[in-house]
């Protein structure tokens, strides 16, 4: 994808956040935990969250740095209960999250309007295994 797709892509998709997503419906907090001790949290956590509540875990940055992200409420709740230093991020969606599911169907139809350049010449090979 050129340069210019992928900024009028990122564009689009910010503009699509702004349409379609409610702001202060969702938050996002990193956690220095884990990410099984967040999911730990999560899990012990799921049976007090209202009904339609969603938080997931959004990103890993590291060993022990786990981003959560979903419904204001379902996030404070996660961090109150994981036993680790926590920030909620000064965001106001929920990113990475089934929250911002109603952007998906435009978004997707914008990523397939960029170009795609041909073939090139070198290949690309990625060999995933779990280390440790």
């Amino acid at each position: 994808m050129s340069l210019e797709d992928g900024l009028r892509l990122v564009a689009r998709r910010g503009e699509l956040i702004d349409q379609k997503c409610d702001v202060g419906v969702g938050s996002m907090a990193s956690i220095f935990a884990t990410k099984e001790q967040v999911q730990k949290a999560m899990d012990e956590v799921k049976k007090d969250l209202a009904k339609g509540q969603v938080v997931v875990i959004a990103a890993l940055n590291g060993p022990a740095q786990t981003v959560v992200s979903g419904h204001k409420a379902a996030v404070k709740l996660v961090c109150d209960n994981v036993g680790a230093q926590s920030k909620v991020l000064s965001i106001p969606h929920a990113m990475h999250s089934p929250l911002m599911a109603p952007i998906l169907p435009e978004l997707r139809e914008a990523a397939q309007k960029c170009q795609r350049p041909g073939r090139a010449g070198v290949l690309m090979w990625a060999y995933l295994r779990q280390v440790g």
